[in-house]
């Protein structure tokens, strides 16, 4: 018998209490699994008073039983039953499932699995025969304060993995069974709160998030007053704690309601806060348990064509793979066939919240550069795709210096000719040897083609050539491609837009986001390629539209990208 004494050596008088509860009584004949358990056992000396009340449960009933995977067994009717420490002092106690005898031969522990919960915080799912200690089911071992109450589910059944031969027929009955002692001890002071995100981003814990939280789920809370917080993802985010409120109903609330509850608590809470917190309403929490989101490797997020950029936030930091491909130039209405876009590859090392937008261009759409054509018979170039570090308009000019990947888009067609195919390095002109409009470069647009009637108009930073009365449009691209020039109609097709990684040989950065000056005058070292905000790709690749290139699901091979572009972000782990 264990004694506990104080700091002034006093001796404590040793109480234990021992409490038994039948709880499953299971008969495994292939078609029907039952668990029952209807008593109320109550132990009292002095000011220690414990009881053991599973008359809330009405036990399990499961018809055309048979073996189940852990989800399932997870989502089987829980057993319950409560713990009250309605005496003034603190106890330790064990739980265990003891074995009652059958007439029949009993189910292998090593074919039964369990998941017991206290106090709704659940628990991974255990073979039986994992909880011996001391050649004795032990499935709990807590401490319980004064005035205290546990409320537990257990759920149990019969493993995956269990053949008809081992379990068809046999037994498995059992009682839970309590011992307690009195103890000095303390109870492990950990407050889960229920709680949810409310913002729009799928309900993702991510940078500038609003969590909610409610009713604590352990209803004691310490002397202190402190609550804390657990499993919240590193970043920016702002709290509301809400203290007569359930989750569910909150989930019904707008932000502005859930502002104006009384007595509503408001703080915001940065990644890097690592002791308590004060709410405006005067709670203090404490032990922020920021944890690193877990995202498996391979990942992909998919960009198609729309007319905005889209904000992407890495939620697991690690290196992500970024594909792009530029759009296809518009097909003319007469016939004539359009260039296709360029593909644009690299890996890139991204930290936990950082944000990227992506700008995805389009066929038949200026969004992204693509230079406006006349008409239908001689139309726009495809837009570029690209991925860039600050939002904006797509040609916000600050916006579009912050670009670090560009995908390039080919040039329109014309009536008789096909417009150049979105470039590498440098686009390619579009057809027609002399009112064809030339490619973007590194360092400028592409000219415009030439015609004797009106000279083509060249293409700029990020930005296809336009035409006008029988002009076909450039490609939109790092720059863009030119536009054709005409005699009394248009001949030519429009240039084909460049391509840009920051990190890859032969591509040239500009200086800054105010300045657009080349970084050198030629792209022949890997320095004159970082772009300004020091972000580089490793492993860059890069193919013009007549090239093959990869489809956008991977599995293939294509000459250049056809129709809209497209833009893919797969997570390649750290």
């Amino acid at each position: 018998m264990k004694k506990y004494f104080n700091e002034n050596k006093k001796v404590l008088i040793p109480l234990i209490a021992v409490i038994t509860i039948l709880v499953v009584g299971v008969t495994y004949a292939w078609l029907t699994q039952v668990l029952n358990g209807t008593q109320v056992n109550r132990i009292k000396a002095g000011v220690l008073e414990l009881t053991l009340d599973d008359n809330a449960s009405n036990g399990i009933d499961l018809e055309y039983a048979v073996p189940q995977s852990d989800e399932q067994g997870l989502n089987n009717t829980a057993y319950t039953f409560t713990v009250r420490n309605t005496g003034s002092i603190n106890a330790e106690y064990k739980l265990y499932l003891e074995d009652e005898e059958i007439e029949g031969e009993k189910i292998d522990d090593s074919k039964i699995k369990y998941s017991i919960s206290r106090n709704n915080s659940i628990r991974d799912s255990k073979l039986l025969s994992a909880s011996i200690v001391e050649e004795k089911r032990q499935i709990e071992n807590t401490i319980i304060a004064g005035g205290s109450t546990n409320e537990y589910s257990l759920k149990l059944w019969i493993d995956q993995e269990a053949t008809k031969e081992e379990v068809a027929n046999k037994i498995f009955k059992a009682k839970i069974k309590l011992e307690a002692i009195q103890t000095e001890k303390i109870p492990e002071v950990s407050y889960e709160m229920e709680g949810y995100v409310y913002d729009d981003n799928n309900n993702k814990i991510t940078n500038g998030a609003v969590v909610v939280y409610s009713i604590p789920m352990y209803a004691n809370v310490n002397s202190e007053g402190y609550f804390d917080i657990k499993g919240l993802l590193d970043g920016n985010h702002t709290l509301y704690y809400v203290s007569n409120k359930t989750a569910t109903e909150l989930k019904n609330m707008t932000r502005e309601e859930i502002e104006t509850l009384d007595n509503v608590g408001i703080a915001h809470i940065n990644g890097n806060i690592s002791n308590q917190l004060t709410l405006s309403n005067g709670y203090t929490i404490k032990s922020f348990a920021f944890k690193e989101f877990k995202l498996a490797s391979g990942t992909s997020y998919d960009f198609n064509g729309e007319d905005a950029l889209k904000e992407f936030i890495a939620i697991a930091p690690g290196e992500y793979k970024i594909e792009l491909w530029g759009a296809q130039g518009c097909v003319s209405s007469y016939g004539a066939a359009a260039g296709n876009g360029a593909y644009t590859s690299g890996i890139v090392k991204l930290k936990t919240q950082q944000q990227l937008y992506v700008a995805v261009g389009m066929q038949n759409n200026t969004f992204n550069g693509g230079g406006a054509g006349s008409d239908a018979l001689n139309c726009s170039g495809g837009g570029a795709t690209d991925v860039r570090i600050t939002n904006g308009n797509w040609n916000d000019s600050k916006s579009l210096a912050s670009r670090i990947m560009v995908a390039a888009g080919a040039g329109g067609s014309s009536m008789y000719q096909k417009g150049g195919a979105g470039g590498a390095l440098v686009g390619l002109r579009g057809d027609h040897s002399y009112h064809g409009g030339y490619g973007g470069t590194q360092t400028a647009g592409g000219a415009g083609g030439a015609g004797s009637y009106t000279l083509g108009r060249a293409g700029s930073f990020g930005i296809g050539g336009y035409g006008d009365r029988y002009m076909t449009g450039g490609g939109g691209g790092y720059y863009g491609g030119g536009s054709d020039g005409i005699n009394t109609n248009s001949e030519g097709g429009g240039g084909g837009g460049s391509s840009y990684i920051s990190g890859y040989v032969g591509c040239v950065a500009i200086t800054g986001e105010n300045d657009l000056t080349p970084k050198c005058s030629e792209g022949t070292t890997k320095e004159c390629s970082i772009h300004y905000s020091n972000i580089e790709f490793t492993d860059p690749v890069m193919y013009a539209g007549n090239e093959e290139m990869p489809t956008h699901d991977g599995t293939g091979t294509m000459i250049g990208n056809s129709g809209n572009g497209y833009a893919k972000i797969t997570y390649l782990g750290k």
